[in-house]
This record gives C-alpha cells, structure tokens and sequence, in this order.
C-alpha cells in the first residue's frame, strides 16, 4: 500500500509539473525582450532551471521504490527529462554568450523547431503518465477495500470464534452433566439387579418351587402385608415374617441385620463427633447435669463431679424419651389435628361469607362512586365545551375584526400602486390625505385561557370517603402483645414539669417544633422559620440563645457539637458554632431544605421540598453522595428525620401522613400509619436507647409510642393528659420527653428510668 501511494505521487508530480513549457516560454521571451529584460529574463530562466533539477532528483528518488512493472517506464520518462534540461541549460548558456557577444537572438533561433517537438514528446509522455497514476489509484482503491473485507471478515471469524469457545463450554458442562447422570443411572441399575437377585433368592426353595410376588404393598418381596414389621439394615428392604425367616435361612444371607421397625441398627456402635474443645478425642460419656457430651478430658476438667454416664446408655435412654415424644405427637396428631381443622374449616366458612357481604358491599359502594364521578365529570367537560365556545366566539369576532383591517389595508395598497403607475398630479393630494397607518384594535391576541384545576388525590383521601376495611385480628393482637413483653423496659406517662417559653408570638408562634438534647436537663429548641436557638432547663428557665441571622427551619448537632441549620429562605445549609459565627456548608441547593440529620458518619441527610427522596452530602457539604429512596414511592414529601442506634432513617412524611423507616442503603423496613380510624398527622419523631420511636400526632393531640419493628405500644399522652398540638419532641439520655406544643407550652415527661 505505502509503495503504490508513492508511485501514484512520482506520477501526480510528472503529470501537474509543466516545468519544461515554463522554461522554454522564458527563454523565448529573450529574443524580444531589450537588454534589461533579457537580464531579468535569463536570471528567472536560471531559477526555473534549478527548480527542474531538483524536481527530476526527487522523483528518480522516488521512482526506485517503485514496482517493477513501473519502475522501468519511470526511469525512462526521468532521463529523457534530464536530457531536455541539459540541452536547455546549454542553450541558455549559449544565449547568455551571445547576449555578450553581440549574437543575435542568443542562438535560440536555430533550435524553435527542436524544442517544439520535445515539448510534443513530453505532453504524450505526461498524458501517459498521467493514466498510469489513475490506473494505480484505481488498484489502490481496490487494495483498501480488499483491506476492509478482510478486517470484517476477521471479526466476523473473531465472533464465530467466541461462539464456539462458549460451546465448547456448553458442550463441557453437558458432559459432566451426562457423567453424574451416567453414574446415577449405572448405580440405579446395580441397586435393580441386586434387588432382583435377592428377589428370586428368596423366592427359590431347595427343590426349586418359586413363590410369585403378585404385587409389591409393604413387604418388599412378596404380597401380604400380615407382620410386616421388619426391615434389614444389610438390603435395606421391608420384609414380613415368613420373607425373613426365608431370608435369614440362606446362608449367604445370616449375618444381615434384621430388626424390628423402630429399633433401626440397635448394636450399631454409636455415631460420635470429635470433641469441639479437644478435636483429636472422640465424645465417649454423656453429662446428666449439663445435658451435653463429653471426652474423658472433659470429665476430669469441666464436668469434675458432675453426673457422668455412659454414652451408649444415655443414648438408649434418650431415645426411649424420644419414642415416648412421637406418641404424644402422633396422639395430638389423631385427636387435637382434626379437631382443630374442623373449627379453621367452619372459620374460613364463616370468613368466606363475611368477606363476600363485605365484596358486595364494597362493590355497591363502587357503582355509586363511579357513578358520581361520571356525574362530576360530565358536568367538568360539559363546563369545558361552554367555556371553549364562548372563547372561539371572541376569537371570531377578532379574527372579522382583522379580516376588515386586512381589507382595509389592501384597499389602499390598490390605490397607492393605481397612483404610482399613472404618473398623475393627483398622487400629491393623495399622499397628503392618505393615511399613514391604519388603525387595530388593541395589540391583545389572548381571549382568556381554559385550565383545569385539580385536587389532589390519594390512596388516603379515598379511603376517607368511601371507608375502609377493619380486621380484628387475633394473631395481629397477639404479636403485638408479644412484642410489647419482649424486656420492654417500664414507661412512665407522667408529666413532671410544665412550663411556658418567655417568646414572643411573632417569633414562637407555632411552638417548639424542633427540640435537641444538649446535656442533663437541658434542651435546644426553636420554632419553624426562628432565627434563634434557646437552651432551657427542665426547670423552665432560658439559660442562653444563639442568634443566627436567618430563619432556621430544622437543626441537629454534628460531632463538634456545632449546630447544623438549614436555611429555608436562601436554600442553604450552614454552621452555627456556639460563639454565633455562622458559615455556609451547602450554598446551593435544588430546593428548600427541611430536616436535617447529621448521621454517624457526619454526613449530611436533608429532606427537600418537593423531593420524594433524601439527599445525602458528605460531611464538607462539597458533594452529593446519593438519593435515598427515590424512585421507589417511599416517600411523597419527607419533612422531619432522625436516626436511630441500628443507624437507620426514621422519616415523618407528614404529607402522606406515616412514619417511614428505611436501611443505610434506602431499602424499605417498615412504615407506621398510626391507629386505625383516624388520620395520622405526624410532626416530629425521637428515638430512645431502646430503639423506640416517640411520634407527635398533631392533629388527634397524642404522642405514640412504636417498637423497633414498627409495631404499636401504646399512646403515651392525649389530651386528656394535658396535650394539645404537639410539635417536637426529644428524648434525653436521663430518659426524660420533652413536648413542644404550638402554644409555646412544653411539657417534661418522666418516660424511663435512667
């Protein structure tokens, strides 16, 4: 390919270079040119000249690395070349005497028709080597597309390649695959034709008479079923009395172990383990007091004057407790089993019914609901069709209303062009009274808009109107009940302390919504869109306040024990240290944060508005780490969160009104939806030691109490207790709850004992 690009460029250069023409127009100007002229024309003939020299030198250098086939013709082409431009360079040398000499024409007149003819001779020679350089692009273009197939074809050979490599691999599997199966069925048959063997054995006395099987039942060589109560461990077949006295008669079959069914290898030795403690001894005695069993090291060490017995004996006595266990099972499996399936079968009865009354109900409830909606509906488009036909009326009488500009406007276009082409004195009065633009309505093409403005529909808003099915469960109670006794430690609902915040209503009108632990008896608090943190004692009096010159809607604590903030208004994060300095950690955010969590890792999680997700940064607040829980309808607009000791994500959605509570990594553990038959109205969330998330319900005035796994204790406080709109809520590490109302009010809480 390189050798055919390079003769394709000898070619190019022999054929677009007409240096030859070029010196002999310049020598030809010499014999008319007057003196200076000719000086000027033999010096630039002298330059031409040099240039041809150097063009010849470089395409012999290149015709040598050409193909045989071209090389020769190539060459030829170059000596004749050389040739004429040594005649030239003689003659020129001749003219530059004769212009010295006196000679006239400097001695070219006698050498016009010479040169002539070479120059004929060279435009055939160019013109020949000029199809021979379209010949080789010609094979060149063949050669790259030669070169392309082949690379094709060698992927193409690379793909099939790998097709085959993978059967190889399919067809390797499937070998092995048809060994084990080889082995299977060779051992299947081997198991068959002993089983035969034995058969006809058995069935064969000394004088030859043969006992037919008609039909294998229990016995695995003839059919009766009378005391068919033994097996031999040797065959491992079931055989009857008469098949094992039989059996045992032959000789070659005495020695096979033939038991009782039940007493399966009662003088095989005793399946035994190395000791875990002292792997290299055997277990060979049973330990009565610790119910385990023991290698004699383990006797004289740990089990030193406990009850030892021998391990074959405490086997045997295990397994007559063992056979005492089966018939108590097998007692309840034929006394209590039926009965209790025969009440599960008049329950699931009953359920089937109940259940059918409660479809049909809900099914009556549906048609009346579709059909109020059809109705709703109906009316809504019907609106839609009046409301669209009064505006297509103001858009028709605009458009006549343009319509009458339109012709207006071509009116006078008609009499400017009739005045124009008549050429007449009247175009001055017709200029001056014509008016210069015509007058539109005004510029308002919008005749009104049509939108639709909708509600917002949920899974919870339906319920509302049409209901919802209650269950009384009883397994529901009694997991509940049993969570709510697996060492739950004592809680105590009784308000210690109540006192009133000293704030002012413009600054604390909705209450304390966020509470933070700082130390013993004392808490953080502040209100949504305050721009000062207060500490109060459980006393009720205000130690300190931080102001932080912007309206802090959530806050948590990092590692430092600064104060991370979100800035609602500026879509910002900040640091609040507690001299009051205050730095950005996150300037720009897609939206306005809400909550915020500073998790064990330092990172930190917000809850964004209009975010079904959470976002977590890393602790400089330089970057987005991840979206937790998004795309996965967890959540419609997380607003407050916390995490607790199994370092999970307590979420309060109080749009959607639940608790939700995801891993480390967004994966859905369980939600919280409060008591059934009232809207759940979350506001805050806490966790305590034990795991235990305490939820103010806003809207119904209580506080819930829910273990770990979602499942509900109880309702700590109601109204009744003295809560009215509870807000935040905290547990400190002395066990005390702190309640935030919305009317400044906040309760102390005995809750746990430290």
């Amino acid at each position: 390919m390189r050798v055919n690009l390079q003769v394709a460029g000898v070619v190019n250069t022999l054929a677009s270079h007409d240096w030859i023409g070029k010196y002999v127009r310049n020598l030809s100007i010499l014999s008319y040119a007057d003196p200076e002229e000719r000086k000027t024309a033999i010096k630039h003939a002298e330059r031409n000249l040099e240039e041809a020299n150097v063009i010849v030198q470089e395409m012999e250098e290149e015709a040598k690395v050409a193909p045989i086939s071209y090389r020769t013709q190539m060459l030829g082409k170059l000596r004749s070349h050389k040739r004429d431009l040594e005649q030239l360079s003689r003659s020129l040398k001749k003219g530059g005497g004769a212009q010295s000499g006196g000679t006239d024409n400097f001695g070219f007149d006698r050498e016009d028709r010479m040169v002539a003819s070479q120059r004929a001779k060279l435009y055939q020679g160019t013109q020949s080597l000029q199809r021979t350089s379209e010949s080789i692009a010609r094979s060149h273009q063949i050669a790259a597309e030669t070169d392309q197939i082949g690379i094709e074809t060698i992927d193409e050979l690379g793909r099939q390649r790998e097709v085959l490599v993978r059967t190889r691999e399919r067809l390797t599997d499937t070998d092995t695959n048809l060994g084990k199966s080889r082995k299977i069925l060779k051992t299947m048959a081997m198991r068959y034709v002993t089983k035969i063997y034995i058969t006809l054995y058995l069935f064969m006395s000394d004088e030859g008479e043969f006992y037919p099987a008609q039909s294998v039942i229990n016995c695995d060589f003839c059919d009766t079923h009378v005391n068919v109560t033994w097996v031999c461990h040797t065959c491992d077949v079931s055989i009857c009395q008469k098949c094992k006295d039989i059996h045992l008669g032959k000789k070659k079959f005495r020695d096979h172990k033939v038991r009782l069914r039940g007493e399966e290898k009662l003088d095989s030795p005793i399946k035994t383990t190395k000791c875990h403690k002292h792997s290299s001894i055997d277990y060979t005695a049973f330990c009565d007091r610790c119910k385990i069993p023991a290698c004699i090291k383990c006797v004289v060490s740990e089990h030193k004057d406990h009850n030892i017995l021998d391990l074959k004996e405490a086997f045997d006595e295990y397994r007559v407790q063992l056979r005492s266990l089966k018939e108590n099972f097998k007692s309840q499996k034929l006394s209590e089993i039926p009965k209790r399936r025969a009440l599960l079968q008049q329950e699931k009865e009953r359920i089937n019914t109940k259940s059918s009354m409660a479809l049909d109900q809900i099914e009556k409830e549906r048609a009346e609901a579709i059909s109020s909606l059809n109705k709703v509906y109906n009316k809504l488009k019907n609106d839609v069709k009046l409301a669209k036909e009064s505006l297509q009326t103001d858009i028709e009488e605009k458009s006549k209303a343009l319509n009458k500009n339109e012709n207006s406007i071509e009116h006078l276009l008609e009499q400017c062009d009739t005045h124009e082409a008549s050429r007449d004195i009247s175009i001055f009065k017709f200029v001056i009274e014509c008016p210069h633009s015509v007058d539109f309505p005004p510029n308002e093409v919008s005749v009104g808009q049509i939108k639709f403005v909708s509600r917002s529909v949920s899974l919870s808003n339906i319920e509302q109107i049409v209901g919802k099915v209650m269950t009384n469960s009883k397994s529901d109670n009694e997991n509940k009940t049993r969570s709510s006794e697996k060492n739950i430690p004592a809680v105590d609902n009784k308000i210690t302390q109540s006192f009133m915040a000293p704030l002012s209503e413009s600054e604390f009108s909705k209450g304390a919504s966020v509470i933070q632990y700082e130390k013993s008896n004392h808490v953080w608090m502040t209100n949504d869109y305050s721009s000062t943190l207060y500490l109060y004692n459980s006393q009720g009096s205000k130690v300190t306040s931080i102001s932080a010159g912007f309206e802090i809607y959530g806050f948590d604590m990092d590692g430092n024990g600064d104060f991370i903030a979100t800035d609602y208004d500026n879509k910002k994060v900040k640091n609040i240290t507690r001299s009051g300095k205050v730095t950005i950690v996150i300037s720009s955010l897609p939206s306005e944060p809400l909550g915020v969590c500073v998790n064990h890792k330092q990172e930190i999680v917000l809850c964004l508005y209009g975010s079904n997700a959470l976002s977590k940064y890393s602790p400089d607040g330089r970057r987005l780490v991840r979206k937790i829980g998004e795309g996965g309808g967890l959540f419609t607009q997380p607003n407050r969160l916390t995490q607790n000791g199994n370092q999970d994500y307590c979420v309060v959605d109080n749009y959607k009104g639940v608790v939700v509570v995801v891993d480390v990594g967004g994966s859905h553990r369980w939600t919280y939806d409060g008591q059934q038959g009232e809207r759940f109205n979350p506001d805050s969330i806490a966790c305590d030691v034990y795991q235990f998330l305490v939820i103010s319900d806003r809207r119904n005035h209580k506080i819930h109490l829910v273990d770990k796994d979602g499942h509900f204790i109880q309702v700590l406080l109601t109204r009744e207790a003295g809560i009215e709109f509870p807000r935040g809520v905290c547990v400190d590490k002395d066990g005390k709850l702190w309640v935030g109302q919305s009317d400044w009010k906040v309760h102390v809480v005995k809750y746990r004992s430290k």
